[in-house]
Parts: C-alpha cells; structure tokens; sequence
C-alpha cells in the first residue's frame, strides 16, 4: 500500500486545517482543472461536495442530476446534486468519484472531501501535533 502525506494547511495565523490540495476532472469529456485547487478532508461529512462552479467550468451537466437536501453541523440546510462523472486526482492517481455538486459551498474552500467517495479509497491519519495527514491508498 502506498502512502502521502500532506502538511496541514495554516488559512491563518495559528490555525491549521485538513486541506490538501486536489485535482477534478470530467470523465465524459476528458477535461480536467489545470491547477489543484484546496479541499478539505473531512471525516464527518458523509459524502463528497463539490462547488457549482467547478463543475460548470468542467462542462458537467447538471440538469438529469437528483436535487438532495443537506443538514450541516450547525443545523443549516442546503441542496446538492449528485453527479458520477468526476474524476478526483489525489495521490499520484486519478479515480471516478461521485460528488454531491452545491453552490452553498465557500469560494476559498471549492471541495470537500468525505466519507463515501474518500475515506472509503483511503486510511486517513490525522497528525495534528506534527500538522499533517497521511493518505495510505486501500
């Protein structure tokens, strides 16, 4: 098994965070993003968002996909639609992975990254005290 670690990521002073940087591309139309963009690894999100924008720059259509309400954390509600032609890039390696696609998302944080879809290609290890998370591919 193959393992990655990546450093947590400081947004700002003081404050480390689970973002690793990603990739996303269409698996219809083989485009992809041309530059990783920061998602974060989340271990209490069941499944995996995506921004609205990402997918329209990637030319995913939107309009067969299933509209699903959301409950966050804090009680909020939102809808996402889910979509199967994603691919997500991360460790050395590229896999179709179906995000749930929402514009309810916060532009400096484009991708989230949970249990369906992430955790279950992956082991994560959470290392705060040495500020990392290492990825070791199931």
């Amino acid at each position: 098994m193959s393992s990655y670690s990546y450093p947590y990521i400081e947004p700002q002073r003081g404050v480390f965070l689970p973002w690793i940087m990603v990739r996303l591309g269409n698996k219809k139309a083989g485009t992809s993003l041309s530059k990783p963009v920061v998602a974060l690894v989340d271990s209490g999100a069941e499944v995996c968002f995506c921004s609205k924008d990402i997918t329209e720059y990637l030319g995913i259509d939107l309009r067969p996909a299933q509209a699903q309400n959301f409950t966050t954390a804090s009680n909020g509600t939102f809808t996402a639609y889910k979509v199967s032609d994603l691919k997500l890039y991360v460790c050395k390696r590229a896999y179709v992975c179906e995000f749930y696609v929402t514009d309810s998302l916060p532009p400096q944080l484009p991708i989230i990254l949970g249990q369906k879809g992430f955790f279950d290609h992956h082991i994560v290890e959470f290392d705060f005290k040495k500020k990392k998370i290492v990825l070791t591919i199931n």
